[in-house]
């Protein structure tokens, strides 16, 4: 599948003391589910999802509260399925019972034979297990009197493959039920890693920024190094919070020394002895619906988080191994760190620098796909110019880049190599700008005199 890349190749570094590497917008919560097909979905209310079976306790429910719950939050959100162990479980109901007859079950295009009304679980078994492409299932329940429906589970060597729907129940030869409905309970996944997950997500759907996994309580560093790796190389950005008591001592064995040891520029931890209520979730939620590189990500409040009262030294050991920490300010609840990634770089520049790219690899290829041609001349390296241009002065209007400092520069025509202009590749644009930064800390050295 072709991708804008394809055709406008762009690759902005960061000059700045920290590690290099280049989504905003919306935030993926990543965790395990059987109560619906869907390997992504989308929503923009955390109700939504109760709609779609999932429950009040689930983890995913509770990190799309803080997500949304902010005083000012995105405008939607998706969830990913992390893949456990179950089996695909069905059931068929009938509004009466039946006294006479048979009923027959097409799955896939394929049906049964007839099924007697009394059939015993073992009959029914069989003539589910005679279709094409089914091993084996387990039966619960009866059609006959006493009894309004059956369970079917998937198991044995069809345990944790998602099965295809059953297309339909034919009832029209029982007496006395009138309908039937068919649903399901369960549906049947195999177990995944949690980077098996991220990357089986990627792969059905890369439009979003964020990557929240429901690691709270459940992951090791393991998972998350692993996790991190991939989003490095998807250029995504993946938040973690966690109350991993190492990370506050003066130890290098915990999660924040190995990300940091690693240099990862697109994941960012944050210390919480809340992490049950997933402040992580309401730290982006508030962050993310805001211009990207107009904001710096300390000194915010999270909404619903209890903020943490650290000792002077355990803050320290923390920021120390670029791990970020919310605690009480003046009685304000804020982010007191740096708001930083693994590397020690600065949130706001990652993602800033991010949606200076895409943007600007955007306008490119659209005036490459909606012109009759750019002609390959100095008008035509113009026009891609000022794409540049105009993109690199909205980096200054929402305060990502430093007013005066770009400087572009576009090759001329004569000087660029026969053998590029052959196959149609400008190449040779170079440009440079200054990151604008943020005011964290004051000094102030004054003199008051008497009159």
């Amino acid at each position: 599948m072709s991708q804008i890349s394809d055709f406008v190749v762009m690759n902005i570094t960061k000059e700045t003391a920290k590690v290099t590497q280049a989504g905003f917008g919306t935030t993926l919560l990543l965790g395990p589910y059987t109560c619906m097909p869907d390997t992504v979905k989308t929503y923009t209310d955390p109700s939504e999802m109760l709609t779609d079976g999932f429950l009040t306790t689930d983890s995913l429910y509770i990190a799309s509260l803080k997500l949304m719950g902010q005083e000012l939050s995105p405008e939607q959100f998706k969830v990913a399925r992390k893949g456990v162990a179950t089996n695909e479980q069905q059931t068929i109901t009938t509004d009466a019972d039946a006294t006479l007859g048979t009923w027959t079950i097409t799955w896939n295009g394929l049906t049964t034979g007839a099924i007697a009304y009394d059939a015993a679980t073992s009959a029914i078994e069989t003539a589910i297990e005679a279709l094409a492409g089914i091993t084996s299932v387990t039966v619960t329940g009866t059609m006959d009197a006493g009894s309004s429906g059956i369970t079917i589970e998937w198991d044995g060597a069809d345990a944790s493959i998602p099965f295809v729907e059953i297309d339909s129940v034919d009832i029209s030869g029982l007496t006395g039920p009138a309908s039937v409905t068919i649903a399901t309970v369960q549906n049947g996944q195999a177990v995944q890693t949690w980077a098996e997950a991220y990357a089986a997500t990627l792969a059905e759907d890369s439009d979003w920024t964020f990557c929240i996994p429901m690691l709270n309580g459940s992951g090791d560093s393991a998972d998350i190094a692993a996790l991190a790796a991939l989003v490095e190389a998807s250029k995504k950005l993946m938040g973690v919070s966690t109350d991993e008591v190492k990370i506050i001592e003066d130890d290098d064995t915990d999660t924040a020394s190995d990300l940091q040891a690693a240099a990862y520029d697109r994941t960012f931890l944050l210390y919480s002895e809340d992490e049950d209520n997933y402040p992580i979730a309401g730290w982006i939620g508030g962050q993310s619906p805001k211009d990207p590189g107009s904001i710096t990500w300390k000194f915010k409040p999270i909404t619903g988080i209890t903020a943490d009262t650290l000792t002077t030294s355990e803050k320290g050991y923390a920021i120390a191994k670029n791990c970020n920490t919310y605690e009480t300010v003046a009685g304000i609840n804020m982010i007191t760190s740096e708001g930083v990634v693994a590397s020690g770089e600065y949130i706001d520049v990652m993602r800033g620098t991010d949606w200076l790219e895409q943007r600007m690899s955007e306008d490119i290829f659209t005036l490459l796909a909606n012109s009759d041609q750019v002609p390959f001349t100095t008008p035509g390296i113009a026009q891609v110019g000022a794409i540049v241009a105009y993109w690199l002065n909205r980096g200054v209007e929402v305060g990502l880049l430093a007013e005066g400092t770009i400087k572009i520069t576009l090759p001329k025509l004569a000087n660029i190599p026969a053998g590029e202009k052959s196959i149609r590749y400008l190449n040779g644009i170079t440009f440079s700008a200054t990151y604008a930064g943020a005011i964290h800390k004051v000094g102030i050295t004054g003199k008051i005199s008497a009159a």
